[in-house]
């Protein structure tokens, strides 16, 4: 998406749509791990998603009030990225291409060096949640990565539990609940930009106003951290630094140009452009060649 030669921001979704022509092999991994990271059933997200919010849910049953909290941040952390996963498919393949001259820019597939990898990401993203099964499914006999853990570090993980468990029905709820939130959000997403495209943003937009430019703005923790933490470090490290880089690396550079024109400064005097100097350097020269020979 370098646009040929035109300005474009190659990883700005509103100048894509309608890739899924162009660059097929891409379009299908893409929607695979697309659903895989909203957590759509079976998928390998969904099995750690589900994993995540139960072990949270778990917590706050057995009677610590933060899971219960983080429990609801999780819900609704899983809502919003099958939003935004789904929104990303749909901007960047699906509908008409946006760039400017569409008619004439063609974009093509990438190599195979990059579509083969793809391919491996998008079949593991299919099967790689069967290695952690729901323990209320065999009562935990397929779930690999629990007992991988429990023989391979002592058991600690395996054997790690509450007082209380929840319920088989509990279980399933919660399992039923996840995919729903998983499916929900896939469905919005696709409802609203496969309709209105990029334009849909603008009216979350003009919805909720500061709110949705605290969202676009990430909650400006990258700003936060950048005066509370790299300015201040990176300051202190140019004071901390500035004579070592001003007297040591300056000064070799410096010392190298010295020597340089101090050479230069005695070879002149060899240089000087009188033939009978150079005859007499010669005749010394033979002279002293000679007698290394006969008597090194």
């Amino acid at each position: 998406h370098d646009g040929h030669g035109h300005h474009l921001d190659p990883q700005d979704m509103r100048t894509m749509g309608g890739l899924k022509r162009f660059m097929p092999t891409t379009r299908w991994t893409f929607l695979v791990s697309t659903l895989a990271i909203a957590g759509f059933p079976l998928l390998a997200g969904f099995f750690s998603k589900d994993e995540i919010l139960f072990k949270a849910f778990e917590a706050g049953f057995n009677g610590v009030p933060t899971a219960w909290f983080a429990w609801g941040i999780g819900l609704v952390t899983a809502l919003l990225t099958a939003i935004y996963m789904m929104r990303a498919y749909i901007l960047t393949f699906e509908g008409e291409p946006r760039w400017p001259h569409a008619d004439t820019i063609k974009p093509h597939e990438s190599p195979w060096t990059m579509t083969l990898p793809l391919q491996v990401l998008g079949v593991l993203s299919l099967i790689a949640g069967f290695l952690g099964i729901p323990a209320v499914i065999k009562h935990g006999d397929w779930n690999w990565i629990h007992h991988y853990l429990g023989a391979d570090y002592g058991g600690p993980v395996a054997e790690a539990h509450f007082e209380g468990h929840v319920g088989l029905a509990g279980e399933w709820a919660l399992i039923a609940l996840g995919a729903s939130i998983a499916v929900v959000g896939l469905f919005l997403a696709r409802k609203w930009y496969l309709a209105e495209g990029p334009a849909f943003d603008a009216k979350v937009e003009s919805r909720f106003g500061g709110l949705y430019r605290w969202w676009q703005g990430k909650y400006f923790v990258d700003e936060a951290y950048d005066r509370a933490v790299v300015r201040p470090v990176v300051g202190g490290a140019e004071k901390a630094f500035a004579p070592f880089d001003k007297y040591f690396v300056d000064g070799l550079v410096n010392l190298v140009g010295y020597l340089t024109r101090g050479v230069s400064y005695l070879l002149r005097y060899i240089q000087n452009g009188v033939v009978q100097s150079y005859a007499v350097a010669i005749v010394f020269g033979v002279l002293l060649v000679v007698g290394l020979m006969l008597f090194g």
